[in-house]
């Protein structure tokens, strides 16, 4: 069966023109990532706008769904190594058994609310909009907490590239929250993917006990994600800093780190352990200073930042670009009705009751938890979820091969527009909404961070 995500394109490129469309793409994708936010939008906005419109003419054929998740998630590990490298070592103390709440429980709350109301809202294929809970027309519950997983984890990459603008006049403890938060809930949305896709997609009815087998392995899975992620991420830590303080140059600094990074996120998940969280631990744990340094305490830490900033930015470029270009933009249009409904269901009701219900554990006033709830950015996680849950959905028991196959396909693009809705709307309000709730003042950049934006 052909691939529901991808078209099929004749369109191909090769020899000279290959890299010249490499050097173009990446030019044009630097020069939209401006204009974006000099619109007041993020950068990566533009990035995936133009990724779709060069998916129109090329007819997605030059890409493959497989490569481009691979690669993504490669640039996302370099994303968390940053996001824990810049975070506020004594801020992350305060704030962490609230963040790891949000990243845990939030995560399930957000993702069976909206599995709930997209299953009230969306007709038996996720093409447009059908209220109601009729079987015969409304979507399969497993297809609608499927997509509802796939967009339950905020992203690191959008919200590090959002913040940018805007961290210096909020609260540390606001921004360290956002960040960790969306650094370390991945585990979380695979484990809810992982449990909905078993429970409704290769689950036999074999009764309550298998049931309860499968559930009690998934959360065995993903105890072992979070445990061997931030051992490894512990340990490599310190390798790293040996290996880093032998060199003094710049460059051999910068190829070493980018070596360790994909070296833990790849190690870590040989062994069945998180990659990215491995990544944010190796991160963290660099972030403090060397005692043995000629500079002062935080000059490593700083010089680290500086080093990997562009290689960040070049990474969300590729991602986004390569990402937009899979998508069939023709579907995307057709279902952006629902995809509007779902994000407002998603931003105005699911993300801001995950945050109401732990809000006692909260060391941020209402206020700031106000600005939490809306700041719940989606990016290229959920997009690169995407892909899987379109061949999730063609193996539904009980679902014929032409339905499966149109509802795996307008599944993408609902996931495609709400992360396009999450950018626009929620990327371009953060800065006023932060004026208007009284929030927005400007403080002394803390050691360790840098105002600079990723890209």
């Amino acid at each position: 069966m052909a691939d529901p995500v991808a078209g099929s394109g004749a369109f191909t490129l090769d020899g000279a023109l290959l890299p010249i469309a490499i050097g173009g793409g990446l030019i044009l994708a630097r020069s939209v990532a401006e204009i974006s936010k000099r619109l007041g939008f993020p950068g990566i906005l533009g990035v995936l706008l133009l990724g779709i419109s060069l998916g129109i003419p090329l007819n997605s054929g030059l890409v493959d769904s497989g490569a481009v998740e691979t690669l993504h998630l490669l640039a996302l590990a370099m994303l968390l190594f940053y996001a824990g490298l810049c975070v506020d070592i004594a801020c992350l103390r305060r704030i962490l058994v609230y963040g790891l709440l949000l990243a845990l429980v939030g995560v399930v709350v957000s993702s069976l609310s909206l599995g709930f109301l997209i299953h009230w809202l969306s007709s038996n294929d996720a093409g447009s909009i059908r209220i109601g809970f009729d079987p015969a027309t409304s979507i399969p519950m497993g297809v609608a907490l499927l997509l509802a997983s796939c967009l339950g984890s905020t992203d690191a990459g959008a919200t590090l590239s959002v913040l940018s603008s805007v961290k210096d006049r909020l609260a540390p403890r606001l921004t360290n929250t956002l960040e960790f938060e969306s650094s370390v809930n991945d585990p979380t949305a695979i484990l809810f993917f992982g449990l909905v896709s078993g429970l409704f997609f290769h689950h036999s009815s074999g009764g309550g006990q298998e049931t309860g087998q499968m559930l009690m392995s998934e959360i065995g899975n993903f105890s072992r994600l979070v445990f061997s992620g931030v051992v490894m991420g512990f340990i490599t830590s310190f390798a790293a800093r040996f290996i880093v303080a032998q060199f003094e140059d710049e460059e051999t600094r910068l190829i070493v780190i980018i070596a360790n990074v994909m070296a833990v996120y790849g190690i870590t998940n040989f062994f069945g352990g998180s990659g990215l969280l491995a990544a944010y631990v190796c991160g963290v744990i660099l972030n403090r200073p060397y005692a043995d340094s000629e500079l002062d305490s935080q000059g490593n830490n700083l010089e680290l930042q500086r080093l990997l900033a562009p290689i960040n930015c070049l990474a969300e470029y590729v991602i986004f670009l390569l990402l937009g270009m899979l998508v069939d933009w023709q579907t995307m249009w057709k279902v952006m009705p629902l995809a509007i409904l779902i994000s407002l269901s998603l931003n105005l009701i699911c993300r801001p009751l995950s945050v109401w219900i732990l809000n006692r554990y909260s060391p941020l006033n209402r206020r700031e938890s106000i600005f939490l709830g809306w700041c719940g950015l989606r990016g290229a996680v959920p997009l690169a979820l995407a892909f899987e849950m379109s061949h999730e959905i063609i193996k539904m028991p009980g679902m014929n091969e032409a339905l499966a196959a149109t509802t795996a396909s307008n599944c993408t693009a609902l996931i495609f527009d709400v992360v396009l809705f999450s950018l626009v709307v929620q990327g371009s309000t953060l800065a006023p909404l932060a004026k208007l709730l009284g929030i927005d003042h400007k403080q002394s950049q803390s050691p360790g961070l840098t105002s600079e934006p990723l890209c």
